[in-house]
């Protein structure tokens, strides 16, 4: 979109977010009286050049039958770069888990979200785009509506050749730290496929048992000592059937040649 096209279209209703990258905030489309979200993002923002890497992710996605968060496109000022997406009515999942104070879910929910995030995922690294940011803050939820599961925010993701025989190292050790796989950690060459697996195992993790694997501060220590992350044992209201037992721990294997890939949930 044109900045000339755009000037004026769009009312702004409220702020979202605010960050030092720049805002995200609700906006209505006048020609189409729709709401729609508006990520701006600020030209001298550190990390600015991750936009290309955001949109160009939209674009292919756009074309494919994929969950995530619909991109109607982007337009540029003097001094910021605009991308207008859908509005979800729902909620992300660190804000369900927050107001049940990280009750853990029932797992029939969970296996619900893991499937659906997995499957775009899959459709995402089938199309060369490794998301690199999977957390309970990117994947929302719209239990009052139609019960779907998207996963957005790909201000984070890399790119590798789809057709390849097999899929090129990274050395891009980006995410966010509760999420960060063994080799973003370590900062040894990574595959965004893999690394995307471990994070989603997190995610599901925090679902499942209401907490995080591991601090920040034991990763290391708890990598060394494992072969894949420790789960505990069923105890109370919170139980694990053995068949998902095993899935979890093959996403949450500590060797990236030994992890499965995020279509073991599907």
């Amino acid at each position: 979109m044109a900045i000339s096209e755009v000037t004026g279209r769009f009312e702004s209703l409220r702020d979202l977010t605010q960050g030092s990258y720049g805002s995200v905030y609700l906006a209505r489309d006048k020609r189409t009286d729709e709401e729609v979200v508006i990520k701006k993002i600020r030209k001298k923002a550190e990390g600015y050049t991750r936009i290309r890497n955001e949109i160009k992710a939209n674009m292919i996605l756009k074309e494919r039958d994929v969950d995530t968060c619909g991109f109607h496109g982007f337009f540029s000022s003097h001094l910021d770069t605009h991308l207008v997406f859908d509005y979800i009515t729902g909620m992300d999942l660190y804000y369900v888990m927050h107001s049940r104070g990280f009750k853990p879910l029932p797992e029939l929910a969970v296996r619900h979200i893991l499937r659906c995030v997995a499957q775009t995922l899959s459709t995402c690294h089938r199309a060369g785009i490794a998301h690199r940011d999977v957390k309970l803050e990117n994947i929302m939820v719209t239990p009052e509506h139609d019960d779907r599961v998207y996963l957005i925010d790909f201000g984070l993701c890399s790119f590798f050749d789809k057709d390849a025989e097999e899929e090129a190292f990274s050395r891009d050790y980006s995410g966010s730290s509760h999420y960060m796989s063994p080799e973003v950690i370590r900062h040894i060459p990574l595959r965004g496929t893999l690394a995307d697996a471990w994070s989603l195992g997190v995610t599901a993790y925090a679902l499942i048992f209401g907490s995080f694997p591991y601090g920040v501060r034991d990763a290391e220590q708890i990598f060394k000592g494992s072969e894949s992350i420790p789960l505990p044992k069923d105890a109370g209201e919170v139980t694990l059937s053995p068949h998902m037992r095993h899935k979890l721990s093959r996403l949450l294997t500590v060797d990236p040649d030994r992890r499965a890939s995020v279509e073991i949930l599907l």
